[in-house]
Protein backbone atom coordinates (compact mmCIF):
# COMPACT_ATOMS: atom_id res chain seq x y z
CA UNK A 1 0.00 0.00 0.00
CA UNK A 2 2.91 2.37 0.70
CA UNK A 3 4.23 1.78 -2.81
CA UNK A 4 0.79 2.49 -4.27
CA UNK A 5 0.51 5.70 -2.24
CA UNK A 6 3.96 6.86 -3.33
CA UNK A 7 3.18 6.12 -6.98
CA UNK A 8 -0.14 7.95 -6.72
CA UNK A 9 1.50 10.91 -4.94
CA UNK A 10 4.08 11.14 -7.76
CA UNK A 11 1.43 10.97 -10.49
CA UNK A 12 -0.81 13.47 -8.71
CA UNK A 13 2.08 15.87 -8.13
CA UNK A 14 3.01 15.81 -11.83
CA UNK A 15 -0.53 15.81 -13.26
CA UNK A 16 -2.53 17.80 -10.72
CA UNK A 17 -5.30 15.24 -11.16
CA UNK A 18 -6.79 15.70 -7.70
CA UNK A 19 -7.04 19.46 -8.26
CA UNK A 20 -9.25 18.73 -11.26
CA UNK A 21 -11.38 16.02 -9.69
CA UNK A 22 -11.79 17.39 -6.16
CA UNK A 23 -14.02 20.37 -7.14
CA UNK A 24 -16.27 17.98 -9.08
CA UNK A 25 -16.63 15.61 -6.13
CA UNK A 26 -17.02 18.37 -3.54
CA UNK A 27 -19.49 20.59 -5.39
CA UNK A 28 -22.72 20.91 -3.38
CA UNK A 29 -26.06 19.63 -4.63
CA UNK A 30 -29.52 20.61 -3.40
CA UNK A 31 -31.15 18.45 -0.74
CA UNK A 32 -33.90 16.24 -2.07
CA UNK A 33 -32.06 15.34 -5.27
CA UNK A 34 -32.72 11.65 -4.72
CA UNK A 35 -33.20 8.60 -6.90
CA UNK A 36 -35.05 10.51 -9.61
CA UNK A 37 -31.79 12.32 -10.39
CA UNK A 38 -29.78 9.20 -11.30
CA UNK A 39 -30.94 8.75 -14.89
CA UNK A 40 -28.43 11.16 -16.43
CA UNK A 41 -25.41 9.39 -14.98
CA UNK A 42 -27.01 6.03 -15.85
CA UNK A 43 -27.31 7.13 -19.49
CA UNK A 44 -23.61 8.02 -19.46
CA UNK A 45 -22.76 4.63 -17.92
CA UNK A 46 -24.80 2.88 -20.62
CA UNK A 47 -22.96 4.85 -23.31
CA UNK A 48 -19.56 3.90 -21.87
CA UNK A 49 -20.71 0.26 -21.81
CA UNK A 50 -21.68 0.61 -25.49
CA UNK A 51 -18.25 1.98 -26.33
CA UNK A 52 -16.45 -0.86 -24.53
CA UNK A 53 -18.57 -3.68 -25.97
CA UNK A 54 -18.58 -2.01 -29.39
CA UNK A 55 -14.79 -1.83 -29.46
CA UNK A 56 -14.61 -5.51 -28.56
CA UNK A 57 -17.10 -6.46 -31.30
CA UNK A 58 -15.28 -4.32 -33.88
CA UNK A 59 -12.15 -6.45 -33.52
CA UNK A 60 -13.95 -9.33 -35.27
CA UNK A 61 -16.53 -7.51 -37.39
CA UNK A 62 -15.86 -7.28 -41.13
CA UNK A 63 -17.15 -4.12 -42.85
CA UNK A 64 -17.95 -5.78 -46.15
CA UNK A 65 -21.29 -6.46 -47.80
CA UNK A 66 -20.13 -9.99 -48.56
CA UNK A 67 -18.67 -10.80 -45.12
CA UNK A 68 -20.53 -8.70 -42.53
CA UNK A 69 -23.32 -11.24 -42.07
CA UNK A 70 -20.93 -14.20 -41.70
CA UNK A 71 -18.65 -12.26 -39.36
CA UNK A 72 -21.59 -11.65 -37.01
CA UNK A 73 -22.48 -15.34 -37.09
CA UNK A 74 -18.86 -16.12 -36.21
CA UNK A 75 -18.90 -13.60 -33.33
CA UNK A 76 -22.14 -15.07 -31.97
CA UNK A 77 -21.36 -18.77 -32.38
CA UNK A 78 -17.57 -19.16 -32.26
CA UNK A 79 -15.85 -16.06 -30.87
CA UNK A 80 -14.82 -16.02 -27.20
CA UNK A 81 -17.54 -14.19 -25.23
CA UNK A 82 -19.03 -13.05 -28.54
CA UNK A 83 -22.50 -14.22 -27.53
CA UNK A 84 -22.30 -12.20 -24.29
CA UNK A 85 -20.80 -9.11 -25.93
CA UNK A 86 -23.44 -8.96 -28.66
CA UNK A 87 -26.18 -9.41 -26.08
CA UNK A 88 -24.81 -6.70 -23.81
CA UNK A 89 -24.38 -4.33 -26.76
CA UNK A 90 -27.97 -4.97 -27.84
CA UNK A 91 -29.60 -4.54 -24.43
CA UNK A 92 -27.19 -1.74 -23.57
CA UNK A 93 -28.51 0.22 -26.56
CA UNK A 94 -32.07 -0.12 -25.29
CA UNK A 95 -30.94 0.84 -21.78
CA UNK A 96 -29.20 3.95 -23.09
CA UNK A 97 -32.28 5.14 -24.98
CA UNK A 98 -34.47 4.36 -21.96
CA UNK A 99 -32.20 6.24 -19.54
CA UNK A 100 -31.90 9.27 -21.85
CA UNK A 101 -35.69 9.35 -22.19
CA UNK A 102 -36.27 9.06 -18.44
CA UNK A 103 -33.65 11.72 -17.76
CA UNK A 104 -35.30 14.19 -20.13
CA UNK A 105 -38.75 13.45 -18.67
CA UNK A 106 -37.41 14.08 -15.16
CA UNK A 107 -35.69 17.30 -16.26
CA UNK A 108 -38.90 18.51 -17.89
CA UNK A 109 -41.14 17.64 -14.95
CA UNK A 110 -38.96 19.46 -12.40
CA UNK A 111 -38.49 22.47 -14.69
CA UNK A 112 -34.72 22.14 -15.01
CA UNK A 113 -34.90 23.50 -18.55
CA UNK A 114 -35.67 26.99 -17.19
CA UNK A 115 -33.26 29.85 -16.58
CA UNK A 116 -30.28 29.57 -16.33
CA UNK A 117 -30.11 25.98 -17.60
CA UNK A 118 -31.52 26.39 -21.10
CA UNK A 119 -28.23 25.29 -22.68
CA UNK A 120 -28.30 22.09 -20.60
CA UNK A 121 -31.69 21.28 -22.14
CA UNK A 122 -30.59 22.09 -25.69
CA UNK A 123 -27.47 19.93 -25.44
CA UNK A 124 -29.67 17.18 -23.99
CA UNK A 125 -31.87 17.33 -27.10
CA UNK A 126 -28.77 16.93 -29.27
CA UNK A 127 -27.74 13.91 -27.18
CA UNK A 128 -31.21 12.39 -27.56
CA UNK A 129 -31.00 12.71 -31.35
CA UNK A 130 -27.49 11.27 -31.43
CA UNK A 131 -28.59 8.34 -29.26
CA UNK A 132 -31.47 7.48 -31.59
CA UNK A 133 -29.11 7.82 -34.57
CA UNK A 134 -26.71 5.39 -32.88
CA UNK A 135 -29.49 2.83 -32.60
CA UNK A 136 -30.55 3.32 -36.22
CA UNK A 137 -27.04 3.04 -37.67
CA UNK A 138 -26.21 0.07 -35.44
CA UNK A 139 -29.19 -1.96 -36.66
CA UNK A 140 -27.92 -2.01 -40.26
CA UNK A 141 -24.59 -3.48 -39.16
CA UNK A 142 -26.36 -6.81 -38.60
CA UNK A 143 -26.73 -6.84 -42.41
CA UNK A 144 -29.66 -9.23 -42.45
CA UNK A 145 -32.91 -8.82 -44.36
CA UNK A 146 -34.68 -6.89 -41.57
CA UNK A 147 -31.78 -4.43 -41.19
CA UNK A 148 -31.46 -3.81 -44.92
CA UNK A 149 -35.18 -3.33 -45.44
CA UNK A 150 -35.27 -0.92 -42.48
CA UNK A 151 -32.86 1.31 -44.38
CA UNK A 152 -35.05 1.01 -47.48
CA UNK A 153 -37.95 2.30 -45.39
CA UNK A 154 -35.87 5.13 -43.88
CA UNK A 155 -34.55 6.27 -47.26
CA UNK A 156 -38.03 6.22 -48.80
CA UNK A 157 -39.32 8.35 -45.90
CA UNK A 158 -36.42 10.78 -46.33
CA UNK A 159 -37.14 11.01 -50.06
CA UNK A 160 -40.52 12.59 -49.25
CA UNK A 161 -38.93 15.62 -47.58
CA UNK A 162 -39.69 18.70 -49.70
CA UNK A 163 -36.87 20.04 -51.93
CA UNK A 164 -34.02 18.04 -50.33
CA UNK A 165 -35.70 14.62 -50.26
CA UNK A 166 -33.70 12.94 -53.01
CA UNK A 167 -30.41 14.27 -51.67
CA UNK A 168 -31.22 13.03 -48.17
CA UNK A 169 -32.16 9.58 -49.46
CA UNK A 170 -28.94 9.33 -51.47
CA UNK A 171 -26.93 10.47 -48.47
CA UNK A 172 -28.49 7.80 -46.24
CA UNK A 173 -27.81 4.91 -48.61
CA UNK A 174 -24.56 6.39 -49.99
CA UNK A 175 -25.72 6.30 -53.60
CA UNK A 176 -28.67 5.15 -55.63
CA UNK A 177 -29.01 1.69 -54.07
CA UNK A 178 -28.07 -0.10 -50.88
CA UNK A 179 -24.76 -1.93 -51.00
CA UNK A 180 -21.26 -2.02 -49.59
CA UNK A 181 -20.97 1.78 -49.58
CA UNK A 182 -24.11 1.97 -47.43
CA UNK A 183 -22.63 -0.43 -44.90
CA UNK A 184 -19.33 1.48 -44.79
CA UNK A 185 -21.13 4.79 -44.27
CA UNK A 186 -23.31 3.45 -41.46
CA UNK A 187 -20.27 1.83 -39.82
CA UNK A 188 -18.33 5.11 -39.95
CA UNK A 189 -21.20 7.07 -38.42
CA UNK A 190 -21.92 4.40 -35.78
CA UNK A 191 -18.31 3.91 -34.69
CA UNK A 192 -16.65 7.28 -35.29
CA UNK A 193 -18.83 10.32 -36.00
CA UNK A 194 -21.76 9.83 -33.63
CA UNK A 195 -19.67 8.72 -30.61
CA UNK A 196 -17.40 11.74 -31.19
CA UNK A 197 -20.46 14.02 -31.22
CA UNK A 198 -21.76 12.41 -28.02
CA UNK A 199 -18.42 12.72 -26.21
CA UNK A 200 -18.12 16.37 -27.21
CA UNK A 201 -21.68 17.33 -26.31
CA UNK A 202 -21.52 15.37 -23.03
CA UNK A 203 -18.42 17.41 -22.11
CA UNK A 204 -20.37 20.64 -22.73
CA UNK A 205 -23.43 19.24 -20.93
CA UNK A 206 -21.48 18.28 -17.81
CA UNK A 207 -19.61 21.59 -17.83
CA UNK A 208 -22.94 23.41 -17.81
CA UNK A 209 -24.19 21.19 -14.98
CA UNK A 210 -21.15 22.06 -12.88
CA UNK A 211 -21.34 25.74 -13.80
CA UNK A 212 -25.03 26.24 -13.04
CA UNK A 213 -25.40 23.49 -10.44
CA UNK A 214 -27.99 20.75 -10.24
CA UNK A 215 -31.53 22.09 -10.31
CA UNK A 216 -33.31 22.02 -6.97
CA UNK A 217 -36.60 20.10 -6.68
CA UNK A 218 -39.50 22.42 -7.55
CA UNK A 219 -41.73 23.88 -4.89
CA UNK A 220 -45.13 25.49 -5.34
CA UNK A 221 -45.06 29.25 -4.87
CA UNK A 222 -41.32 29.51 -5.61
CA UNK A 223 -41.04 30.72 -9.22
CA UNK A 224 -37.72 31.19 -11.03
CA UNK A 225 -36.91 34.90 -11.26
CA UNK A 226 -33.89 35.51 -13.56
CA UNK A 227 -33.04 38.67 -11.64
CA UNK A 228 -32.64 37.01 -8.25
CA UNK A 229 -32.30 33.27 -8.95
CA UNK A 230 -28.51 33.00 -9.06
CA UNK A 231 -28.02 34.68 -5.69
CA UNK A 232 -30.92 32.71 -4.20
CA UNK A 233 -29.46 29.42 -5.47
CA UNK A 234 -26.01 30.27 -4.08
CA UNK A 235 -27.46 31.09 -0.66
CA UNK A 236 -29.67 28.00 -0.81
CA UNK A 237 -26.68 25.71 -1.36
CA UNK A 238 -24.69 27.52 1.34
CA UNK A 239 -27.42 26.72 3.86
CA UNK A 240 -28.76 23.35 2.77
CA UNK A 241 -26.44 21.90 0.10
CA UNK A 242 -24.72 18.54 0.54
CA UNK A 243 -21.45 17.48 -1.17
CA UNK A 244 -21.90 15.41 -4.31
CA UNK A 245 -19.44 12.82 -2.96
CA UNK A 246 -20.45 10.73 -1.16
CA UNK A 247 -23.89 12.05 -0.20
CA UNK A 248 -25.35 11.97 -3.72
CA UNK A 249 -22.83 10.04 -5.82
CA UNK A 250 -23.52 6.71 -4.11
CA UNK A 251 -27.00 6.59 -5.65
CA UNK A 252 -25.54 7.09 -9.13
CA UNK A 253 -23.02 4.31 -8.54
CA UNK A 254 -25.54 1.84 -7.11
CA UNK A 255 -28.07 2.48 -9.90
CA UNK A 256 -25.39 2.31 -12.62
CA UNK A 257 -23.99 -0.98 -11.33
CA UNK A 258 -27.51 -2.39 -11.03
CA UNK A 259 -28.34 -1.36 -14.59
CA UNK A 260 -25.18 -3.01 -15.96
CA UNK A 261 -25.96 -6.16 -13.95
CA UNK A 262 -29.47 -6.31 -15.45
CA UNK A 263 -28.01 -5.85 -18.95
CA UNK A 264 -25.57 -8.69 -18.36
CA UNK A 265 -28.30 -10.99 -17.00
CA UNK A 266 -30.51 -10.27 -20.04
CA UNK A 267 -27.56 -10.99 -22.34
CA UNK A 268 -26.84 -14.30 -20.63
CA UNK A 269 -30.45 -15.47 -20.38
CA UNK A 270 -31.89 -14.22 -23.68
CA UNK A 271 -28.78 -13.58 -25.74
CA UNK A 272 -28.38 -11.23 -28.70
CA UNK A 273 -31.10 -10.77 -31.34
CA UNK A 274 -31.31 -13.62 -33.80
CA UNK A 275 -29.96 -12.84 -37.23
CA UNK A 276 -32.54 -12.97 -39.99
CA UNK A 277 -31.93 -14.31 -43.44
CA UNK A 278 -29.08 -12.81 -45.47
CA UNK A 279 -30.11 -9.61 -47.27
CA UNK A 280 -32.03 -10.19 -50.47
CA UNK A 281 -33.57 -7.14 -52.19
CA UNK A 282 -35.90 -9.38 -54.17
CA UNK A 283 -37.50 -10.74 -50.99
CA UNK A 284 -40.57 -8.62 -50.23
CA UNK A 285 -42.02 -10.50 -47.25
CA UNK A 286 -39.54 -9.04 -44.73
CA UNK A 287 -40.99 -7.21 -41.71
CA UNK A 288 -38.60 -4.34 -40.97
CA UNK A 289 -39.01 -2.67 -37.60
CA UNK A 290 -36.70 -0.77 -35.24
CA UNK A 291 -35.07 -2.74 -32.41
Amino acid sequence: MNIVKRVWAWIDDRSGFSNLVKPVLDHPVPPGSGWSYVFGSAALAAFILQVITGMALATSYVTSAGEAYNSLKFITDNSTLGYLLRGMHFYGASAMILMVGLHMIQVFLVGSYKFPRELNWLTGIVLLGATVALGFTGQLLRWDDIAVWSVFVASSMAARVPVLGNQLAQFIIAGDTIGGATLSRFFAFHVFFLPAVIFGVVAVHLTMVLYHGISEPPKAGRPVDPKTYRQWYHDYLERFGVPFWPDAAWRDIVFGIGMIAVIMILAIVFGPPQLGAPPDPSKIDAYPRPD
